[in-house]
């Protein structure tokens, strides 16, 4: 089942009551959800009281909740300490992976990342995503050449729509830089609940490392993902272009990222269920049962 992701944007109170989700705007408007049923809660206004009850609820269900900043950009994450009853055996083997299997694990994620940017790109420029797939086969151990940059670099030229502005990709620069932050944010959030619900520990990554970050891990294993926002704002762009902020209409089409299906191995999955799968073969690696993560495909245009 696809876990729901609820909204709330104006002001008003949840709270819990026999296993349910209760909402009750100062609108009157009032509504109930089951706790299984839930996957995100996104919190957008400042004038939302939240009780306890409902938060340990949804951590004990492994739901994420989102709190947004006062530009209603996600801001903070919620999430269960340990969502999964063997969390400290997996944690120990983090801990223990060798320097030399994390530069494997990381060309492998990004080879596909790369590889994911390039089927993209070929839909709006042939050669381009073809120099890239050819990159994304020359990608080395802990990728020294810093392939991945250079990619980037390359790659987010498809979303220059007039030649006069050129697009640069800069979390403060114009639309659709405020729609990829938002998009990236969630993207985030969704990554690390799925790496928690599988016993990993968010903080411990395979190459990015810094002690102010809590979501390491997160942060390296949504980059073949990022691809998965990219076409949602590229095949909506008349969408993305009317406003310089992320207005409701944008984030409608953004927060579709977690249904979307994407191909992983020999199966077509909503993304939430995807990142499920690679969070689950994450484990399997770091154990020595499986050599290579499992990560979606862009179905190359």
């Amino acid at each position: 089942m696809i876990k729901r992701t609820l909204v709330f944007t104006t002001s008003g109170k949840l709270r819990l009551h026999l296993r349910q989700l209760v909402w009750e705007g100062e609108d009157g408007h009032s509504s109930q959800v089951p706790i299984e049923d839930i996957g995100f809660v996104i919190l957008e206004s400042p004038l939302i009281t939240v009780s306890i009850a409902l938060l340990r609820q949804l951590a004990i269900s492994n739901a994420a909740v989102v709190i947004c900043d006062a530009s209603h950009m996600p801001g903070s994450y919620l999430l269960p300490v340990a969502g999964h009853t063997m969390c400290q055996k997996v944690m120990g083997m983090q801990i223990e992976l060798s320097d030399l299997k994390k530069d494997i694990l990381w060309a492998q994620t990004v080879r596909r990342k790369i590889y994911n940017q390039g089927c993209i790109a070929k839909r709006y420029n042939l050669s381009l995503g073809r120099d890239l797939i050819k990159w994304s086969k020359e990608v080395k151990r802990g990728d020294p050449n810093n392939l991945e940059a250079q990619a980037a670099r390359a790659y987010f030229t498809i979303f220059t729509m007039d030649e006069m502005q050129p697009f640069h990709r800069s979390p403060t620069g114009p639309m659709p830089n405020p729609a990829l932050n938002y998009g990236y944010a969630i993207l985030r959030a969704a990554v690390a609940r799925a790496l928690v619900s599988a016993g990993l520990n968010c903080m411990i990554g395979i190459h990015h490392h810094n002690q102010y970050d809590p979501y390491c891990l997160a942060d390296d294993i949504m980059e073949p993902y990022r691809p998965f926002v990219d076409i949602l704002i590229l095949e909506n762009y008349s969408i993305f272009e009317k406003s310089d902020e992320v207005t409701p209409e944008m984030k409608k089409v953004l927060l579709g990222l977690l249904v979307m299906d994407v191909e992983i191995g020999t199966m077509k999955r909503p993304l939430m269920n995807a990142l499920s799968l690679t969070a689950a073969s994450i484990v399997r690696v770091i154990s020595g049962k499986d050599e290579e993560i499992e990560y979606p495909k862009v179905e190359v245009g």
